[in-house]
């Protein structure tokens, strides 16, 4: 229901798109002109140039820095809690193997050797859920940042263009910037077919479960 909502809400939102542009025919040169193109028309320029630097202020710039800033808040994170743990592994008492067994599965070390059955049951839950949370943590940041690394060359050209032409209204992109922006959309567009890959490099949860499934499908093919 909150998908069909959010889906209803930006065609209302967006649905402006099929007033302001339509075909236009543009002024031919001297080798006969140029075919009709789909383009604003020219009478709702000024609105859609306010349009525009909402939406690019709404869809691009508050949502890159918010994005950013939790990816460095959660990165920060991480590496304080493989820090922690480092200092534990160091401080912990008993032989190095049984120290490296500890530390290896995610165990707090409390100054006495420990093993696996001697940790009291909460605490055991408490560490394998402790160091679940930052496998799926490390995987969805390696994937959030893979996804602003791809949008990066498109936001930074649209940026260019918004900055600029807030300087300078008649500012009109030259064909190799356009150009680039095309390139930069290629780039932006991967990220939408690759998410399968990433979660299949960064989650060893995802990977299982694939395997798993295809098991199952090899399983109910043989019997058939």
């Amino acid at each position: 229901m909150t998908i069909a909502g959010l889906v209803a809400t930006a065609l209302v939102v967006y649905s402006y798109a099929f007033v302001v542009a339509g075909i236009v025919d543009v002024d031919g040169d001297a080798d006969g002109g140029y075919p009709p193109q789909c383009l604003l028309y020219e009478r709702y320029l000024p609105a859609m140039t306010v349009l525009n630097n909402v939406d690019t202020v709404t869809t691009l710039i508050i949502p890159s820095i918010v994005i950013v800033t939790m990816n460095v808040t959660i990165a920060r994170k991480v590496v304080a809690f493989y820090k922690r743990r480092s200092a534990m592994s160091a401080d912990a008492v008993g032989s190095p193997a049984t120290s490296r067994y500890v530390v290896a599965r995610g165990f707090p070390t409390n100054g006495a050797p420990s093993t696996h059955t001697s940790l009291p049951t909460r605490t055991y839950r408490d560490a394998l859920r402790s160091r679940n949370q930052i496998r799926i943590t490390k995987m969805l940041l390696f994937v959030s940042t893979v996804f602003i690394t791809l949008n990066l060359p498109s936001h930074a050209v649209r940026l260019h263009v918004f900055v600029v032409h807030l300087l300078d209204p008649g500012f009109v992109p030259t064909e190799r910037l356009e150009v680039g922006q095309q390139y930069a959309q290629l780039v932006y567009n991967t990220n939408f077919s690759i998410n399968f890959f990433l979660y299949s490099l960064a989650g060893a949860g995802f990977r299982k479960s694939l395997r798993r499934r295809h098991a199952s499908k090899q399983r109910n093919c043989s019997d058939l």
